[in-house]
């Protein structure tokens, strides 16, 4: 294998330049007034984080999340995670195994909980459409038979997914 240039095939990079810093979220956040009536220490809204979420090619963490907003203290960040969470428990925000993303404007659906001997869990939706898949971890507290309002975000070879 040949190398090209002192430096391989990569272009040179200037060290000249100073490292990017993190844009500053307050002058972006709509709510930011009303987060500092609430909070002592206030961090990006629920809007401009679901903004950033959607614009993001890719789920983003929270510490990704944390980094972009220009975050740097512990108790930021813990009020993140907090945030995030309140965020995918209010249906706002989906958690995967790589990050967040923003729920999107998928369709809500009221149902019935199927257990499958696979161990697979669907919905079998109030109005009689398509089945939808719930993941296993979205699960752990449902029974058979529960009632369920679930967010329908996308489709799969055996089902529509869905999250509750």
């Amino acid at each position: 294998m040949t190398r090209r240039g002192p430096r391989g095939s990569r272009p040179p990079t200037s060290t000249d330049a100073a490292p990017a810093q993190p844009a500053d979220w307050r002058a972006l956040d709509p709510n930011l007034e009303f987060e500092r009536l609430r909070y002592a220490d206030p961090i990006a809204s629920r809007e401009l984080l679901l903004k950033h979420l959607s614009e993001a090619p890719e789920p983003l963490t929270a510490a990704r999340l944390a980094k972009r907003l220009g975050l740097d203290t512990d108790r930021q960040r813990d009020a993140l995670a907090k945030r995030l969470a309140a965020m995918v428990r209010d249906g706002q925000a989906i958690e995967g195994p790589s990050g967040f993303d923003a729920a999107g404007e998928g369709e809500r659906v009221a149902g019935r909980v199927r257990g499958r001997a696979n161990g697979d869990v669907l919905v079998l939706p109030d109005d009689g459409s398509a089945p939808l898949a719930l993941a296993r971890a979205d699960t752990a507290t449902l029974m058979h038979n529960d009632r369920v309002e679930v967010l329908a975000v996308g489709m799969n070879d055996r089902a529509a997914a869905s999250h509750v």
